[in-house]
């Protein structure tokens, strides 16, 4: 253990479990929709890296928002994946 504190914490714990009682809720889908949450309700300001640190260590995964167009789908037309094959529904 080399002994160094690390920087003090922005949200208390009371605020800290708040943001995990909100995010059971269905208060926000996004990462970005819970930041602008913690700044209008605690004035805390966070960038998107620190946030995501708090509430992964909180256990809360909000869901990512994808690129539009459908990116990262397999299927193509008809159901169809890249080997030709049908899946089953």
């Amino acid at each position: 253990m080399h002994g160094a504190l690390g920087r003090a914490a922005r949200l208390t714990e009371e605020q800290k479990w708040a943001l995990v009682q909100e995010s059971a809720h269905g208060r926000w889908r996004t990462y970005a929709e819970a930041r602008d949450w913690v700044q209008e309700h605690y004035g805390v300001g966070y960038g998107y890296k620190g946030l995501y640190s708090v509430l992964r260590r909180a256990g809360v995964r909000p869901k990512v928002a994808l690129p539009a167009g459908g990116a990262g789908g397999c299927l193509g037309p008809g159901g169809v994946g890249k080997g030709g094959a049908v899946r089953a529904p």
